[in-house]
């Protein structure tokens, strides 16, 4: 089995909607219960056009520079207008708000990433366009998302769902250390698809005996198709979060994450916590 991480500090980008402001709000709420620090971070992205000349070039980037120092007063005021206690750091980035999050991300030695995602509807569901998927698709270390803005509170009940392979070994290791650090019950879930000769064998064993008197372990088997499984198990437990594995693949040079996935974090009525796996 794959060793139980040890959490590290939180990076929860914003862009003062109010949905990056629930997500905030979770990632401080988790951050205190679980003694990790949380930066709140916004970027922003201007390029300078290749048509202007050099001294309207100046112009626009001492701009800029005045804009980033408007972006630090607001994301202070956005900060303190969204928690009624508790000290987060700010951090301001110029920058593809993609590309600024899992640069900060990779170089200051972040474990999660919280951020909101935007719902969308009809067509437009279909497609990734989300800086949150965005960042899913390529980050190394657990993304959060955070669909809604109704306040999550405190988590009480998680749902892991597990398939029988490395990376949902090491989803259920950041459960599990989650469901013990934040003293919430644990649901482990394995839908079983149609054709499936048999549940996992040893999904007892995924949790260690000694971690076992400090979180309460549910093992549910479903059969049937798994994003609506897992999602209808959701609703039943009223679970404030869902914990899944998700391999990295390449696609026409692009990294993607797989359906069921992308499914479940478009779709499920809570807070989502994908771990990520190694590219393929």
């Amino acid at each position: 089995m794959t060793p139980t991480p040890a959490w590290g500090p939180i990076l929860c980008p914003v862009d003062f909607s109010e949905i990056s402001a629930s997500a905030l709000r979770l990632a401080t709420s988790i951050g205190g219960r679980c003694s990790r620090p949380v930066t709140a971070l916004h970027a922003q992205w201007f390029d300078v056009p290749p048509y202007v000349t050099a001294s309207r070039s100046e112009q626009i980037r001492e701009q800029l520079r005045d804009s980033l120092e408007d972006a630090r007063l607001a994301l202070r005021r956005f900060v303190g207008e969204t928690l009624q206690d508790g000290a987060v750091a700010i951090r301001v980035e110029e920058g593809d708000p993609r590309e600024a999050i899992l640069r900060l991300a990779g170089s200051a030695g972040f474990a999660l990433i919280v951020m909101g995602t935007h719902g969308r509807e009809g067509v437009a569901r279909l497609t990734l366009g989300s800086v949150a998927e965005r960042v899913m698709h390529t980050s190394r270390i657990p993304v959060l998302t955070v669909r809604s803005t109704h306040p999550v509170g405190s988590i009480s009940r998680i749902v892991c769902a597990v398939n029988d392979s490395e990376v949902s070994r090491n989803a259920l290791a950041q459960a599990a250390e989650l469901a013990r650090c934040l003293a919430a019950r644990l649901i482990v879930v394995h839908v079983l698809q149609e054709g499936s000769a048999r549940a996992i064998p040893d999904l007892c064993e995924w949790i260690g005996r000694w971690e076992r008197p400090n979180c309460e372990i549910q093992e549910i088997t479903k059969h049937g198709h798994p994003p609506g499984e897992i999602i209808r198990l959701i609703g039943e437990l009223d679970a404030e979060l869902l914990v899944i594995g998700a391999e990295h693949r390449l696609f026409l040079d692009k990294s993607v994450i797989g359906d069921t996935t992308s499914h479940l974090v478009r779709h499920a009525p809570c807070a989502v916590l994908t771990v990520m796996g190694e590219t393929e």
